[in-house]
């Protein structure tokens, strides 16, 4: 009878049950957790990017009240060179500060339109600054070494030029803002 003292009873896995939970929790926990930082640094990229274009926009905004002042210094300059005296045509270079910090992490997420349109209007507008910074000095040149037959009339055209790309920013501007950048080197017609 001893023998039916001792009954047989079903192992105890609930030790390994309990293991294989906690390693279960354990990698759900990891893999959520991996889900969560990633999705945090999608969107603080995502956040950071609507900010860089954001500040270029306004920039651009800023812009389009700065180029009236810069195309009457040109205007006044034109109209003094063609009476055959010189004006000084020192102005505040044009704003680019938010698109000289921003354009390139913003590259990647400019469509080719906007990114060539951007570099047309900030590349013309560097132009135009130097321009306006140099004329006194350049004509002067040219008057000292006798390099144009009318130097008067030359940088006058010079600054007409000038005052015509002023125009073409503005028109871009215009098209950046409104979100129909304008296809400046008809990429999609080729």
């Amino acid at each position: 009878m001893m023998f039916l003292k001792y009954s047989f009873r079903a192992p105890n896995y609930s030790w390994i049950y309990n293991r294989n939970m906690e390693a279960l929790l354990g990698l759900v926990g990891v893999i959520v957790g991996f889900m969560l930082s990633e999705f945090s640094q999608s969107w603080r990229a995502r956040s950071r990017i609507a900010r860089a274009r954001s500040a270029v926009t306004n920039e651009l905004r800023s812009l389009q009240g700065q180029i009236p002042q810069l195309k009457e210094i040109c205007d006044s300059a034109i109209k003094e060179l063609r009476a055959r005296t010189l004006l000084p045509t020192l102005a505040v270079p044009a704003i680019s500060s938010a698109y000289d910090a921003h354009i390139e992490e913003l590259q990647a997420h400019l469509t080719v339109k906007e990114r060539n349109c951007l570099h047309i209007i900030y590349s013309r507008l560097k132009v135009a600054d130097e321009v306006l910074s140099e004329l006194e000095q350049d004509f002067r040149a040219a008057m000292t070494q006798g390099v144009f037959d009318d130097p008067f009339e030359a940088f006058a055209d010079r600054l007409t030029d000038i005052y015509q790309s002023y125009d073409v920013i503005n028109k871009l501007i215009e098209s950046f803002i409104k979100g129909e950048p304008i296809d400046v080197f008809r990429i999609e017609k080729k």
